[in-house]
């Protein structure tokens, strides 16, 4: 077995064995997994592949996810990525697998979205084209190993948000559908580093965080709309309270034999208790409010 370099400083195509033997062999996937934490990206060609197979190779590396909503394989363990429709035919450019291939092709960590985001992605090539097609790869661990130490130091302990409906909203409106935002939560993901360095900078004193928060549009408006339910809850409960005590209150100028000054503004602050209790109350159960 041998590793040989193919990119600019990483990735390798792996020659003399074969995914079978990585399956079977635990020198074998030891010898691999070495070289894929070397390389980053390693190459296997002319290899007999099925779903079978792959799905035995890739649990050499961990437990496979479940495909998300929305993803042809949905609820399975593959993500199948195709132009072809049902008929056998090329989908046209604004088909959703022609925009959901075209958002693919903007630099992207896989599963960077995902509660737990993936070791890594094996990916097979099971029907590809004469002329193009291709997938490129680029590491993130050799892009930082290249900046200046300035640059390092600035972006060692720094977060960045991943909204899978803003990567895709970049393509298309609408193209990630509202099943699958439901099933996802924008999540911070550290770049480039692992958590070891959280701890070394724990340990040492020295954690210091930037977080970008309400990044979204609609974390903006949910929390101002919640902030609004809040003031007007406490504003209706205050206006109650005060109402009752005034009303409840003897003496005072009389504004007739009955009624004093007291009593009035007391039933004023009433009446408007009570209206910003049913704003609340509508705005807490209309239609679409989160």
């Amino acid at each position: 077995m041998e590793a040989i370099q193919v990119g600019p400083g990483f990735a390798a195509e792996m020659r003399g064995v074969t995914l079978a033997d990585i399956i079977n062999d635990d020198d074998a996937y030891k010898a691999v997994r070495a070289a894929f934490e070397q390389h980053s990206v390693l190459v296997f060609r002319d290899q007999d592949v099925s779903d079978e197979s792959q799905l035995a190779f890739s649990r050499r590396f961990g437990p496979p996810e479940v495909t998300k909503v929305g993803s042809l394989g949905t609820g399975t363990h593959f993500v199948i990525l195709t132009t072809i429709d049902k008929d056998g035919k090329v989908v046209p450019p604004d088909h959703r697998y022609a925009m959901r291939n075209k958002a693919n092709q903007l630099w992207h960590t896989d599963s960077s979205f995902k509660p737990t985001p993936a070791l890594t992605s094996v990916l097979s090539a099971r029907i590809i084209p004469a002329k193009g097609g291709e997938t490129e790869y680029v590491s993130t661990r050799l892009a930082f190993d290249r900046l200046d130490s300035e640059r390092q130091k600035k972006l060692e302990n720094s977060f960045a948000w991943h909204h899978y409906g803003h990567s895709r909203s970049k393509i298309a409106a609408g193209l990630a559908t509202t099943d699958e935002l439901a099933a996802l939560v924008p999540l911070l993901r550290r770049l480039p580093r692992r958590i070891d360095r959280i701890g070394g900078a724990l340990e040492d004193g020295r954690l210091t965080l930037s977080v970008r928060l309400l990044a979204d549009p609609s974390d903006r408006r949910y929390l101002t709309g919640l902030v609004h339910q809040v003031l007007l809850t406490f504003l209706a409960a205050a206006a109650g309270i005060m109402a009752v005590l005034m009303i409840g209150l003897h003496g005072g100028p009389a504004l007739t034999s009955s009624v004093s000054l007291y009593s009035f503004f007391g039933y004023c602050l009433l009446v408007i208790a009570a209206i910003l209790a049913i704003r609340v109350l509508v705005q807490v159960f209309s239609p679409g409010s989160d």
